[in-house]
């Protein structure tokens, strides 16, 4: 099931999944919805009764997944508690910032380079250390 879900994960961003674990679809595939993020993250839990039972099973949530139409979101109601200025429409305000495109994200590629680096660095402090003391 987990080699089927990266063979899909592949196959709809059009490269291969990380290897440190999966990052959403939609990092890649915008137009899809959260749906398909939520089968593969279930398609490749970590212990083998959280998965789908079967291939079968797995076809049918992804394929309704993928199916599925996005909901429009409905527009604010205006307050009619403040009134428009003579002559003109109501005013509208800003759309409230979704807090999700403001959250700071580390791109996954960065993850072992930095990794790595920690490593020389700790390595290099205790080089130092012991060099120091004789």
């Amino acid at each position: 099931m987990f080699s089927l879900a990266s063979t899909t994960y592949s196959l709809l961003t059009g490269h291969p999944p990380n290897p440190y674990g999966f990052a959403t679809v939609r990092r890649a595939r915008p137009d899809l919805l959260p749906q398909v993020d939520g089968v593969l993250a279930r398609a490749t839990a970590r212990g083998a009764e959280s998965r789908f039972a079967s291939a079968a099973e797995y076809a049918a949530a992804l394929t309704a997944a993928l199916d599925a139409v996005e909901q429009p979101v409905p527009a604010p109601a205006l307050s009619a508690a403040a009134p428009a200025a003579p002559g003109r429409g109501p005013v509208q305000t800003a759309a409230p910032v979704n807090q999700r495109e403001r959250r700071f994200e580390v791109p996954e590629a960065a993850l072992p380079i930095v990794f790595l680096l920690l490593v020389v660095l700790v390595a290099a402090g205790f080089m130092a250390l012991f060099l120091s003391g004789s």
